[in-house]
């Protein structure tokens, strides 16, 4: 590591160039879900990311496109912390959700 640079600072170097064609891969599958044959009704997903700087506007670029051009789906992008609260959050929605999504 370079003097004078953080942890941080060398981390973010390092992966955000090749993190925008990550994020664009998930945010690809999540629309690829809302194209199942059960999301053929006003479907809203609620798509928690812990994305900062660039990411998180590239991100809310996407899903804003996303929005515009699908009327029947709604994509809510929130930012939920640091990459650990986004997880711990997630791990408990899973664990205190008395039923899980399904087609009906």
């Amino acid at each position: 590591m370079r003097p004078g640079v953080t942890w941080s600072g060398a981390i973010r170097e390092l992966l955000l160039p090749g993190m925008v064609p990550c994020l664009r891969w998930l945010v690809a599958g999540t629309l690829a879900m809302l194209c199942a044959p059960c999301a053929w009704a006003e479907t809203k997903v609620d798509f928690w990311h812990a994305m900062t700087g660039e990411l998180r506007r590239e991100l809310e670029r996407l899903v804003a496109d996303f929005n515009r051009s699908q009327p029947d789906a709604r994509i809510v992008a929130t930012a939920k912390g640091s990459y650990t609260e986004t997880v711990t959050a997630a791990i408990f929605a899973v664990r205190t959700t008395p039923s899980r999504p399904s087609c009906k």
